[in-house]
């Protein structure tokens, strides 16, 4: 598509046609955007939107049963928010996913059918990560995922969704494949830490082949990602700034919600157990590690009558369990993930030794993980 503007000429890249009424209501809408694109978006939604959407409801009536056609009509808008995040505006391009997307689901609740807005959902995902907006992000990253799976009818689509979603950073056909490729970067970072002690050669390819395209559940590699997603947004924060209770309160869940991932994985290979003390039992006796159920026991009791004091000297490596004896970096790490999982299931108080200690706690757990991939996967 062309839009002549004086004596401009500006080509649409990537215009899909439809028909001509629908062409000509993306005709007359990318004009008027095109004559100012630094126009305020009250501008657009005041002036030129409701005439573009009494077309766009009618495109939906004629076209009702028609995936494909539906998401060809969500990418040609992508014209007018790339600009606007081109441009820096993302509050404006949130915005403007979030004007079609509402008009799109009172047309479906209006008429009981569905359309197919995978394409909308994902575009505006994107825009709110890289505004900062993690968990809102994601929320709307797998609501395009779950408009994908109903429209393909298979629970594993291969879409940019599911890609962002099990951290697919082997294909770079997603326009979002910078960031899963960021944060693929910063698992490898953490990688090389678990690596430094020694005890592996295990790869950032094998985490992807062994585990994220082959997990215990969907769920469980969703999970994973999220929290990795918020870890890695942890990071880019100054430290000071994480310093209060609720930064405590907050690192604590992450942590919390990673054990869960853990506790998953574990029970896969594990199918008879399904409490993490007898988890995490079981993979200290496949790594030849030997923590036992008692020592878990102790720490844990240690823990109750002192989280600061136990989560402390288990990072420290100076714990010493009821033998008096001290243990090696993995079976501290997997002594702290069974703390905090035993901690984050009965009290949502925190503790200075999270947000002081926080980056070494993130390490244990990610250790603890690497490790399970490393043996059972």
């Amino acid at each position: 598509m062309e839009i002549q503007d004086g004596n401009r000429i500006i080509h649409i890249e990537g215009w899909l046609p439809l028909d001509r009424e629908t062409d000509a209501a993306f005709l007359a809408l990318f004009t008027a955007f095109f004559r100012d694109p630094t126009a305020d978006f009250q501008a657009l939604l005041g002036q030129h939107l409701p005439t573009f959407e009494r077309a766009m409801l009618a495109f939906f009536d004629n076209n009702a049963q028609s995936n494909p056609l539906q998401d060809r009509f969500f990418t040609n808008l992508t014209t007018i928010w790339k600009r606007y995040l081109d441009q820096g505006r993302l509050s404006e391009a949130k915005a403007f996913w979030n004007r079609i997307v509402s008009t799109t689901i009172a047309w479906e609740e209006r008429t009981g059918h569905r359309v197919h807005k995978g394409s909308a959902l994902y575009f505006w995902a994107v825009t709110a990560i890289i505004q900062g907006e993690t968990d809102k992000g994601f929320l709307l990253m797998h609501a395009a995922l779950e408009e994908d799976i109903l429209t393909q009818r298979t629970p594993l689509p291969r879409t940019p969704a599911l890609m962002f979603a099990m951290l697919d950073f082997s294909e770079p056909r997603q326009f979002f494949y910078a960031f899963v490729k960021q944060l693929a970067g910063f698992l490898s970072q953490l990688l090389a830490a678990y690596q430094g002690l020694g005890a592996s050669h295990l790869s950032l390819e094998d985490i992807q082949a062994r585990f994220l395209n082959h997990p215990p559940s969907a769920h469980a590699v969703f999970s994973f990602t999220h929290c990795l997603a918020r870890l890695h947004l942890l990071d880019r924060l100054p430290r000071n700034s994480l310093s209060s209770q609720f930064a405590g309160q907050y690192e604590i869940g992450i942590l919390s919600d990673f054990a869960l991932v853990i506790d998953e994985a574990l029970a896969f290979k594990d199918q008879p157990h399904w409490r993490f003390i007898d988890l995490a039992v079981f993979l200290s006796g496949r790594a030849s590690l030997q923590l036992s159920r008692d020592d878990l026991a102790f720490a844990n009791a240690s823990k109750d009558a002192s989280f600061d004091k136990t989560l402390t000297e288990l990072i420290d490596g100076v714990f010493r369990f009821r033998d008096g004896n001290v243990r090696p970096r993995l079976e501290c790490d997997l002594a702290i993930c069974y703390c905090i999982r035993n901690h984050g299931a009965h009290n949502l108080s925190s503790f200075p030794a999270v947000s002081s200690r926080f980056i070494d706690l993130r390490q244990s757990f990610l250790n603890v993980l690497f490790l399970t991939v490393d043996v059972l996967y």
